[in-house]
């Protein structure tokens, strides 16, 4: 037990009891023949008849254990160059005053992306497109609050 082992998704964990590894019990549930054998790859050894698996090292554990300096470990060897540049986040780098807001972009043929949708307003000048949005199942559309706001 507490031994380092390498997950099925290639992840550095930890060799631990199946009831403690609560991200893989997550994992696992609903049981189907795919969670099932994702559990069996899991399987780094038994402790009597309790199962060890191979835990990520960011994982859930039981509240009765303490997990904070595998999370102090795994956090300081993350990669921070893979994230954006902060001083960059929340700026818009188009001309707010072009009327132009997408730059190179290709016109979309007709039901090319169909799950996209125009959403057409009626106003006093007639019908005109001011929201986008996505088809999420047969009934509801996923869009802005800003374009639905001023009709609740």
């Amino acid at each position: 037990q507490d031994d380092p082992c390498t997950t099925p998704y290639g992840y550095k964990g930890k060799c631990i009891q199946l009831p403690s590894c609560l991200i893989l019990l997550e994992k696992i549930n609903p049981t189907n023949a795919t969670t099932t054998r994702f559990a069996q790859d899991s399987l780094c050894g038994w402790e009597g008849i309790v199962p060890l698996v191979c835990c990520e090292l960011i994982f859930k554990e039981s509240p009765n254990s303490s997990t904070t300096e595998d999370v102090i470990t795994a956090f300081n060897d993350f990669d921070t160059k893979s994230l954006p540049d902060w001083s960059l986040c929340g700026l818009h780098s188009i001309d707010e005053t072009a009327d132009e807001k997408i730059l190179g972009g290709e016109e979309a043929q007709i039901a090319e992306f169909p799950w996209v949708v125009a959403l057409e307003y009626t106003s006093g000048s007639g019908v005109q497109v001011d929201c986008g949005g996505s088809l999420i199942n047969q009934r509801f559309i996923l869009t802005a609050a800003h374009c639905v706001v001023d009709t609740l």
